[in-house]
């Protein structure tokens, strides 16, 4: 009889919320194919950002999509229903809302200079975000939905 492992994967964060959810996604598909006994230990060390968002939801729009995340993996799983979440951020490009500054920081940054008006930025420059061109977006959501290797993930 072949004798299972025990892992424990452990992420010491630290204002990682650019990367931290998909790190710890990667690591529970990668422990799954290589046992069922494990365990996924993020330390957050006081980070002052939402680092801990995916663990430890901070509001109900964190809730709601870590809930959705989840109810689509379920289904996927366990049903045949295929599902891909894929989490799109800061989407820029054309025919983009530029009225106000509510939706999407590149757009109003884009705004704001074909206005000629001052672009405030606040902090320290320690956070890091992507940009995503909406040609690319449509092209990723393409791709991801006709990959099979896709099915059932969680994607960022």
């Amino acid at each position: 009889m072949k004798t299972q492992c025990s892992i424990s994967a452990f992420f010491p964060c630290y204002n990682d919320a650019g990367t931290i959810a998909s790190m710890v996604a990667l690591a529970d598909v990668t422990l799954r194919k290589t046992t069922s006994d494990y365990e996924i230990i993020v330390i957050d060390d006081g980070s002052s950002d939402s680092s801990n968002a995916p663990i430890n939801p901070r509001g109900i729009y964190e809730l709601s999509n870590l809930t959705a995340q989840k109810l689509f993996k379920i289904y996927n799983d366990n049903y045949g229903i295929r599902s891909i979440t894929l989490r799109l951020t800061n989407i820029y490009g054309e025919r983009a809302q530029m009225k106000h500054n509510r939706f999407r920081v590149a757009n109003w940054f884009i705004r704001l200079a074909i206005d000629n008006e001052t672009i405030k930025v606040f902090g320290d420059g320690s956070i890091l975000r992507d940009f995503l061109h909406i040609d690319d977006t449509a092209d990723a959501i393409l791709m991801c939905a006709l990959s099979e290797e896709a099915m059932g993930k969680f994607l960022t």
